[in-house]
């Protein structure tokens, strides 16, 4: 959505994505932190969005912060008009103290 509540990038959810996260860095930057802070991210993407664009590449929004991220498929968003909704939490100066832990080599769940 733009300033005036206008949705955006209509039919591409790859432009819809990017403009999401760039209005995320920009409220975050009115509160004083960077998405190097969100320590969380959710992706809603309607069932029927084509995704055009494959996972991994487009711009790496949270590269340095390594966020908690879950991706969920919806029947549809509150505007019929979207096909992608990002939602965040962030700790400001989160990414000042938090050490990235990788994952186990071997899933426990798999033995």
């Amino acid at each position: 959505m733009n300033a005036a509540g206008q949705p955006e990038g209509l039919g591409d959810w790859a432009a819809q994505s990017d403009l999401s996260h760039e209005t995320i860095r920009w409220a975050l930057e009115q509160a004083g932190a960077s998405l190097e802070d969100v320590v969380r991210r959710r992706i809603f993407t309607v069932d029927s969005a084509q995704v055009n664009r494959p996972h991994g590449q487009g711009p790496a929004w949270f590269a340095k912060s390594c966020p908690a991220s879950l991706g969920c498929r919806v029947a549809g968003l509150a505007r019929s008009e979207l096909l992608i909704e990002v939602e965040v939490a962030a700790v400001k100066g989160a990414h000042a103290g938090i050490e990235w832990i990788p994952p186990d080599p071997v899933d426990a769940l798999d033995g």
